[in-house]
């Protein structure tokens, strides 16, 4: 078993030379020694026992099992079913050593059940015990030991399913708070929720989460507060550009602040306000002249009105239409 790394290998290795030949319960506690499986220690066991010659120290085997259950299971298909068995055949003794023997079995099997939680099964080996003692106080205690373990075993598994839904709903609670951004509060949940079970991951990962998103969320509002301020500060700065009648470069910039939040209206309507202003500045400015053939054809119409009163008349009809030529 020494010469292979491979459990399997090992395990026929052994297999093959305990089915074949007699040995101790030393040699069988060697193979199990480079066995890793509690599995495949039982089979061994199993196999091995028929041939072990010391079988008095074969309960040496069962410090090889890292879980005793199933250092109980090779007990009940080794030693204790050669005692049964070796009770059945023996029509020597009589029937109250007979009687004794079956019963001290009896209890043995039931403590081995009931240490490996088989509450039932350890209830009808007491009850099959009590048969043939009914009188006896040492099986009565067993069989109410076994409903008040019962008891308390079903109020331990009560608490723990309770605090499992409280656990469960704390964390449940920080999603839907975390899904909604309120990150503080879902944090506060997520560690109550770790306060009731201080190892366990998932709360652990959670608060974790929370905390990354908690940061991702402080740089988009920080993000967001600077393109508001200078979104804000190309408006003013439109704003003053109008004032000062230099209407195109404050289109220019108030379309650099519309490239910031393109749904805003604002710098639009602001666009559409400084070209309106632009084109009743260039009318205001525009400069009309008359011809000098025309400003005599004036001066001649206002001539030719016999009365004052009409001159003036002609010339103001005239001045509401033309600007002088100078």
């Amino acid at each position: 078993m020494q010469s292979t790394n491979d459990e399997l290998t090992r395990f026929n290795y052994a297999m093959n030379y305990f089915l074949t030949e007699h040995s101790t319960t030393i040699q069988l506690q060697d193979a199990c020694h480079y066995l890793y499986s509690d599995q495949k220690k039982y089979e061994l066991g199993v196999a091995a026992y028929p041939y072990i010659i010391d079988k008095d120290h074969f309960f040496n085997i069962y410090d090889s099992f890292t879980k005793f259950s199933w250092a109980i299971k090779l007990y009940h298909n080794t030693q204790e079913k050669q005692q049964l068995t070796a009770l059945a055949n023996d029509y020597q003794l009589n029937i109250n050593q007979d009687n004794n023997a079956i019963y001290d079995l009896l209890i043995q099997k039931g403590d081995m059940l009931l240490s490996n939680n088989q509450f039932d099964e350890a209830l009808l080996i007491y009850q099959q015990a009590l048969e043939i003692k009914p009188s006896d106080q040492v099986v009565i205690g067993k069989i109410n030991d076994v409903a008040t373990i019962q008891q308390e075993l079903a109020a331990i598994l009560e608490a723990e399913n309770q605090l499992n839904a409280q656990f469960d709903s704390y964390i449940q609670q920080g999603d839907v708070l975390l899904s909604s951004n309120k990150v503080e509060e879902a944090i506060s949940m997520y560690e109550m929720a770790m306060a009731l079970k201080p190892g366990d991951e998932t709360a652990y990962q959670r608060i974790k989460e929370a905390n990354h998103w908690k940061m991702e969320l402080t740089n988009m509002v920080e993000e967001e507060n600077q393109k508001w301020t200078q979104y804000n500060f190309l408006m003013q700065k439109g704003d003053i550009l109008v004032s000062s009648n230099k209407f195109d470069e404050a289109v220019a910039v108030y379309q650099q602040a519309s490239a910031i939040f393109p749904s805003e209206q604002m710098p639009y309507s602001k666009i559409q306000e400084a070209n309106r202003l632009k084109q009743e500045l260039a009318n205001a400015n525009a400069i009309c002249t008359t011809s000098e053939s025309e400003f005599k054809n004036i001066l001649t119409s206002i001539d030719d009105q016999t009365f004052a009163d009409d001159q003036m008349e002609m010339a103001k009809k005239t001045h509401s239409k033309e600007v002088f030529y100078h």
